[in-house]
């Protein structure tokens, strides 16, 4: 669990400074693109952090994939209000 939050706070972290820099871009699509692709890579990571999880942990249990979830959306619901506070004030 641990890991999983320092692995979301350090994608967070980057995806701030990229946000950023995107909103102030003189290219309408630059911030559109950095959210798409935030979307689409941070589903890749999750999928991959589940899976490499499953196979080098190997849990007893099914529980582990809603604590990941949980800290899935939090991290989600996160990545939202910044990146809609960064577009406003873009």
């Amino acid at each position: 669990m641990t890991l999983t939050v320092l692995l979301f706070v350090l994608v967070c972290t980057g995806l701030f400074f990229a946000g950023k820099s995107a909103a102030g871009s003189s290219s309408k699509f630059a911030f559109n693109n950095l959210v798409s692709a935030s979307v689409f890579g941070k589903m890749l990571l999750a999928v991959a952090f589940l899976f490499v999880y499953q196979q080098v942990a190997q849990p007893a249990n099914e529980w582990y994939v809603g604590i990941f979830l949980l800290t899935y959306i939090v991290y989600t619901s996160f990545e939202v209000w910044f990146m809609t506070k960064l577009a406003r004030n873009g």
